[in-house]
């Protein structure tokens, strides 16, 4: 048997990210600098884009606040 999923009002979900932006920035930014820890710590390099290519970057030269 299938339920239906309950109706969402997009208004107000859109809302609530816009309410709550700085709380989720924060977290964001908590969870980027955690992967970042971690890619560096288990010497996996991390790729970022720039200028429109992908760039690898060593573990070694990955910057952290922790630094």
């Amino acid at each position: 048997m299938r339920k239906e999923m309950p109706k969402i009002d997009l208004r107000t979900a859109t809302n609530l990210f816009v309410e709550h932006r700085e709380e989720i920035r924060a977290a964001f930014g908590r969870a980027v600098r955690q992967a970042l820890l971690e890619h560096k710590r288990a010497g996996n390099p991390i790729a970022i884009s720039e200028n429109g290519s992908i760039i690898w970057i060593a573990p070694e030269d990955i910057k952290t606040d922790q630094e």
